[in-house]
């Protein structure tokens, strides 16, 4: 009972902490996420709360805010965009993922010294986009009459650029842990993308025909914690249903937005809002399990590992958007919307370390170093560059 009050009380005052920081570091127009990510690496190197920030709490932190991001991606997510962009999602989701992720592992493994599956391992945790980064950033843009098109390109590849991340991600630590070997496991990926996509619709779209729009707040509010049960249920429990949870989740929203569209108005806003509270602690846990010594120590090497995929990124974005439609302006931005990295190497960035890998504590650490690198300086140029390469639409009067 002690513990639990405790730990509550440790929580309340990290998110007023952390809220507080990320709120000065806004204000200097840098990521408020950068401030939480700053207020764990703190306590984390320089105060003893080890016994209240256990792996289960961890888990449970990364697992909900997870689940929220990826509904809000959902929710995002129209259909007669979604239909114009189809294919070029796909290839913007994959390629540029899997370019970068091996430029990582193939560097990981000759200078880091890194074994073949830890390598790996990393290259998948580090070529991760950020959704906590380019979500928000593309739906203001969408709200702000910026090129609707392009930036739900990239917010719908953001999503399933994680997924790629996340699935080859757990290939490579089963193979690691020797729970499978590498054909069988990369044949069943595609199956668990499908049977997620499959299962993530049936729901959304059973939900939106059960729950009827209503302006009385307090059914908006148990609506809304009904859809959050069933998206953090799929989080946890989907794997044994042998789907990727990520796609179910943010398929969830995308079918229940379309089936529903007046629903999907107020559950974004109660989403937007969730969000706001569960980055605070997502990205605070990251800096608090990482070790500030050794990103001291990797600083250099770290850096110039994190640009030299970065690099690899970029080709991929070229070579996923060649002979498209879209404008030179429109190619660049798609570059620049690529750059931040954040809420997997936030979600995945511990996870080696949890499972006794061997270079674990080296990967938790560059994972926060990409983090702090990379989010600001991405973040910093969407806005930038959002304005001189976009065209904005007038806004339609309310």
């Amino acid at each position: 009972m002690v513990r639990n009050m405790e730990l509550f009380v440790f929580t309340i005052s990290i998110l007023v902490l952390a809220y507080g920081v990320g709120y000065m570091f806004n204000k200097i127009n840098l990521p408020k996420l950068l401030g939480y990510l700053l207020v764990g690496l703190i306590i984390g190197n320089f105060f003893n709360y080890d016994y209240l920030v256990t792996d289960h709490m961890v888990q449970i932190v990364t697992s909900f805010a997870l689940s929220i991001i990826l509904l809000k991606a959902g929710l995002g997510i129209e259909k007669a965009i979604i239909k114009k962009i189809g294919i070029r999602v796909l290839l913007l989701g994959t390629i540029p993922n899997i370019i970068e992720a091996l430029v990582l592992t193939v560097i990981s493994f000759y200078f880091l010294h890194f074994g073949i599956y830890e390598a790996f391992m990393f290259g998948f945790i580090i070529s991760a986009v950020s959704p906590a980064v380019v979500i928000p950033s593309m739906s203001k843009l969408m709200d702000d009459g910026y090129d609707k098109e392009v930036t739900t390109l990239n917010l719908a590849a953001t999503s399933f650029d994680d997924v790629v991340s996340l699935t080859l991600f757990s290939v490579f630590l089963a193979l690691y842990l020797g729970n499978g070997n590498t054909i069988s496991l990369l044949l069943l990926a595609p199956i668990g993308i499908l049977l997620g996509a499959i299962v993530g619709g049936i729901i959304g779209f059973s939900l939106g025909k059960l729950l009827h729009h209503t302006k009385n707040i307090k059914i908006q509010i148990i609506q809304f914690i009904i859809v959050i049960g069933i998206a953090i249920s799929l989080k946890q429990y989907g794997h044994y249903l042998f789907i990727i949870e990520m796609i179910a989740i943010m398929t969830l929203g995308y079918y229940l937005n379309d089936t529903n569209i007046e629903l999907g108005v107020y559950l974004k806003k109660y989403t937007n809002t969730i969000w706001t509270y569960a980055q605070i602690l997502l990205f605070f846990t990251i800096g608090f399990l990482a070790d500030i010594s050794i990103i001291g120590d990797y600083l250099i090497i770290g850096i110039s590992i994190i640009m030299l995929g970065l690099i690899g990124r970029t080709l991929g974005v070229i070579i996923a958007l060649h002979k498209s439609k879209y404008t030179y302006n429109q190619k660049l931005f798609s570059v620049i919307g690529n750059i931040p990295k954040a809420t997997v190497q936030a979600a995945l960035g511990a996870v080696p370390l949890s499972y006794g890998v061997a270079n674990g504590n080296i990967i938790l650490s560059l994972s926060a170093l990409a983090i702090i690198f990379t989010a600001p300086i991405g973040l910093l140029l969407i806005e930038i560059f959002s304005i001189k390469l976009l065209k904005r639409e007038p806004l339609k009067a309310n």
